[in-house]
């Protein structure tokens, strides 16, 4: 897909994102913890790329997070996840 992998040679499947939401709550406590109802609505629109060290941060396989200086360039059929 992407053409390249992480140091540990992992597919990188896509970048890190963040997105706000309201965790829904059916009242607050005494002491001020929420009561959650269990749902969150999100906020799609609020959605954007996370940067870290100057740079995108890109996510692999595992889940785990890189910088774009630390990735490694590979032919892309090396990159295709065929189980």
């Amino acid at each position: 897909m992407s053409g390249y992998v992480s140091p540990n040679n992992s597919p990188i499947v896509g970048t890190y994102e963040r997105v706000y939401g309201v965790a829904v709550v059916t009242e607050i406590s005494e002491d001020g913890t929420p009561v959650y109802e269990g749902s969150t609505d999100l906020y799609w629109n609020s959605q954007e790329t996370v940067y870290s060290d100057g740079g995108t941060q890109w996510v692999d396989e595992d889940g785990n997070k890189w910088v774009f200086s630390e990735l490694k360039r590979v032919d892309s059929s090396a990159c295709s996840n065929s189980d």
